[in-house]
């Protein structure tokens, strides 16, 4: 059986305040490919839950699966209205 151990912080990000400012200066591109990966992350966890029997957690991490898709979605609209004005190396 493969335990996750959930930390506190992201290594080398100990203050979410900087760690949320590094990722809000993605490009939307880029935020939305990041979105994507924490979704399937997402679903996974819920699956697994679920097949322990963990209903309600399972539950709510279904519904973090949703809300990261539609933010997903979000950002590749915002990323379709900036692209054209992107220059080539930004």
């Amino acid at each position: 059986m493969n335990n996750i151990i959930h930390k506190s912080h992201v290594k080398h990000y100990p203050d979410p305040k900087i760690l949320a400012e590094e990722i809000g200066n993605l490009k939307y591109d880029s935020l939305a490919n990041l979105f994507q990966e924490l979704s399937n992350k997402f679903l996974k966890d819920a699956k697994a839950d679920s097949f322990r029997g963990r209903k309600k957690l399972a539950k709510y991490l279904d519904a973090l699966y949703s809300h990261s898709q539609m933010m997903k979605f979000e950002a590749e609209k915002l990323w379709k209205i900036c692209e054209p004005y992107m220059k080539e190396n930004e």
